[in-house]
């Protein structure tokens, strides 16, 4: 069981962000040197930083008394959607990318490095867009 408040911002990060506590901080316009203060417990979080984490959609009744959902119906909705969208494009993809492994002459361990690769580049991307995204819709 979660039991403070800066557990719950750390389990945000590492739904929403890949557990990147600084892409976190910047998708609510924070200082990152704050967000990890809130998660060690140094400091409290004021009504400003619960704010903007509405803006991402997760629940503050949740991060201030672990009750309820962590997201907003809004935000696991686009998380699913995400999800599903990025499930398909990756498997086409990797089913490219495989293909054309299997004509060229490596090892499997070889094939196994660049798939990985393929996919941790993929990820920082997908981050990318989605931080970049938030940030053009509070303008």
């Amino acid at each position: 069981m979660i039991n403070s408040i800066g557990e719950r911002l750390e389990r945000i990060a590492d739904k929403l962000y890949k557990s990147n506590k600084s892409d976190f901080a910047r998708a609510i316009n924070k200082n990152p040197q704050n967000v990890y203060q809130y998660i060690r417990g140094d400091r409290a979080p004021g009504a400003e930083f619960l704010y903007q984490l509405t803006t991402i959609g997760v629940n503050v009744n949740w991060v201030l008394t672990g009750k309820g959902e962590m997201l907003t119906k809004d935000q696991k909705s686009s998380v699913a959607f995400d999800s599903i969208v990025k499930e398909e494009s990756v498997a086409k993809l990797l089913t490219s990318i495989t293909n054309r492994l299997n004509r060229v002459s490596f090892d499997q361990e070889t094939k196994i490095n660049v798939l990985k690769e393929t996919l941790d580049r993929i990820d920082a991307e997908q981050n990318n867009y989605f931080i970049e995204n938030e940030i053009k819709g509070q303008e």
